[in-house]
Parts: C-alpha cells; sequence; structure tokens
C-alpha cells in the first residue's frame, strides 16, 4: 500500500452529525472549506463504459474505481492509504456479487487534499456512529471503495444507476451519491427507506450535494434520468465504507 497522507478528523462537527440515519450533506457539512477542482469534475467526460451493465450500447453508465484504507488506530491522527487493488466485490445476494474489475481513478485525481479529507471525515463519522467497536472489538480500518460514475440519457433512452431495484451495498455505510453535476436531465431522485422498505426521504441531490446513510439496517434506490432533448448526464462519486477490526 501506498501511504498518501494524514487527516485530522473534526469531531466537534462529526457530533453534532453523531447517529443520523442518514444525512443530506455538502462538503461544508463535514467542514470543510475545499472546492472541487475544475479538472477533477472534467475527468468524468473521460470515463470507460461499465462492462457490467448489460445492454450499455449506446453508453447510459462510464465507470473508474479506487480502493483506499484508512488507519483510524489513532483518533487524532489517520492515515489513508492508496491499494491500487482494481477488483471490487460487494456481500450481496444479487448480481453484484461477482468480483467486478474496473479501471483505476488516475491516481493524480485521487491523491487530491480535498478528497482525501472527505474521505477521513466520512471515515471518521462511521467510526464514530459505530462508537469506536464493531462487536466487542475496536475498529482500526475503514475499508474505502470509491465509485466514479457517470450516468449518460439520451432522447428516449433513460439511465439507471440501480437497476437491481431498492438495495443495500453490503457495506456498514455508504455515500450512496455524491453529485458533482447535473445537466440536462430530469429525475434522479434519491429515496432513503428504512428496514421494512418504507420511505424515510427522498430529495434530488443537486451539484456538490450528496447522500450519507447507515446500509446495515436502511435501503436505498436512486430513480432514472431522463433527457427531452439531445444528451444528458449526472456525475457522481460513490463510497462503500466498510469498518475493519
Amino acid at each position: 500500500m501506498q501511504f498518501l497522507t494524514h487527516v485530522k478528523p473534526r469531531w466537534m462537527i462529526l457530533q453534532t452529525l453523531k447517529e443520523k440515519p442518514f444525512i443530506h450533506f455538502n462538503l461544508e457539512t463535514f467542514g470543510s472549506k475545499h472546492i472541487i477542482p475544475y479538472e477533477f469534475t472534467k475527468s468524468f467526460k473521460h470515463l470507460p463504459p461499465d462492462n457490467y451493465i448489460k445492454n450499455n450500447d449506446p453508453v447510459t453508465r462510464s465507470r473508474k474505481y479506487a480502493n483506499l484504507k484508512v488507519d483510524v488506530i489513532n483518533n487524532y491522527h489517520y492515515g489513508i492509504y492508496y491499494t491500487n487493488n482494481d477488483v471490487f466485490e460487494q456481500q450481496v445476494d444479487d448480481n453484484r456479487g461477482v468480483k467486478r474489475k474496473f479501471e483505476l481513478i488516475d491516481f493524480f485525481h485521487i491523491n487530491q487534499f480535498w478528497l482525501l479529507d472527505f474521505i477521513g471525515q466520512v471515515s471518521a463519522l462511521s467510526v464514530l456512529n459505530h462508537n469506536y467497536y464493531k462487536g466487542h472489538k475496536k475498529i482500526r480500518e475503514v475499508d474505502i471503495h470509491l465509485h466514479q460514475v457517470r450516468q449518460t440519457s439520451y432522447s428516449e433512452i433513460e439511465a439507471h444507476n440501480s437497476p437491481e431495484g431498492i438495495h443495500r451495498d453490503g457495506c456498514d455505510y455508504i455515500v450512496s451519491a455524491m453529485v458533482l453535476n447535473r445537466m440536462n436531465i430530469c429525475g434522479g431522485e434519491s429515496i432513503v427507506y428504512d428496514q421494512n422498505k418504507m420511505i424515510q426521504y427522498k430529495t434530488i441531490l443537486d451539484n456538490q450535494e450528496g447522500m450519507y446513510q447507515e446500509d446495515i439496517k436502511q435501503w436505498h434506490y436512486v430513480t432514472p434520468i431522463q433527457t427531452e432533448d439531445g444528451i444528458g448526464f449526472r456525475d457522481i462519486l460513490g463510497i462503500d465504507i466498510i469498518l475493519n477490526t
């Protein structure tokens, strides 16, 4: 693993977010004043097709992936590491449970402090929500699976980011989506459900807004996007968060 940086959890801010089942957020919610670089938002144009989507022609979903580990042993000084792992496997019972190999997110974008700081804060909130323990063992590491995704819709062809329907991701917590850009589309409504699949909350995330939620009991879904004229797209980051002891 390659060491990237240290980050300091902002515990005073995170305490105000503790134990909320879901959080509709922006970067400022986590105390960040960073500006997302234009180079990163522009990079969504160059994502390769997601080859695990059926009938992905024309391309309606494109994706890159990265895996990072966050050392959380020291509560005031987290270390973030890059693994270079390009294989993603979810602990779910549907077709997403197969091992999937993705092209890696450009390292230049991974090694940007705005992103590493954000990953550090959502990791810390997840540890805090678990009261630092998983079962009877202290949490020592947060396993981060980062997905850079573009949904593309065309006239009369919608784009799905949840073709499996209402689902869980097999993690402890997730950022189901942080939207970087919406262009010429309607739809894409993020919905949070309780353990009985009753709707808890729904919203259309605007640019630089996201949804963080617990993934053990709750479920989630996002409606397809459509465009009435030409091409439209929705660019997101998704994060799967797994707590390891």
